[in-house]
């Protein structure tokens, strides 16, 4: 398999989906903290954490049903439906910053990025079947640049938290 080196970014955190959103928030001065409304929290000491906000990608939210169909999701840990997720927005990313690429080579990109789905598929298969990132799960993913730059800065390195081998 060759490497690929993908130059934009792409976030799923508790301030929302996408650079841009994200970016947005943060300069507002905004959380993502709040009270947990995923799960049922009256047996637990702990009643707030950074959720990823659940709604449509036109608001800055997830549906998890607009990235993948649910006879993927279901056949996935959901931290590795993030770090998907993350990635896509890594690959449209960079679509939209390197006017360049050609179209044989975004199709090449997406055949690759088809590809990993495949392998953390096959690895859900016969790997591992314990729940890291179920239904509780908070946590998300990035991937893309690392550092301070805001969406428009500088394109990343391709690695970042969460990244699924980009």
């Amino acid at each position: 398999m060759r490497r690929v080196v993908v130059t934009g970014m792409g976030a799923v955190t508790p301030l929302g989906i996408g650079v841009e959103h994200v970016w947005k928030r943060l300069l507002a001065g905004e959380s993502g903290i709040g009270a947990i409304q995923s799960f049922d929290v009256a047996d637990l000491p702990a009643k707030i954490a950074g959720q990823i906000p659940q709604g449509t990608k036109a608001d800055g939210r997830l549906d998890l049903n607009e990235w993948m169909p649910a006879k993927d999701q279901r056949k996935m840990d959901r931290f590795i439906a993030l770090a998907l997720v993350a990635a896509q927005e890594a690959v449209e990313d960079m679509r939209t910053r390197v006017d360049f690429v050609t179209r044989r080579e975004f199709d090449s990109l997406r055949s690759e990025m088809a590809e990993l789905r495949s392998q953390v598929e096959r690895h859900m298969a016969y790997g591992s079947h314990h729940s890291h990132g179920g239904a509780g799960s908070t946590g998300g993913g990035t991937s893309g640049g690392t550092g301070t730059q805001p969406p428009g800065g500088a394109a990343g390195s391709g690695e970042g938290t969460g990244s699924p081998g980009l």
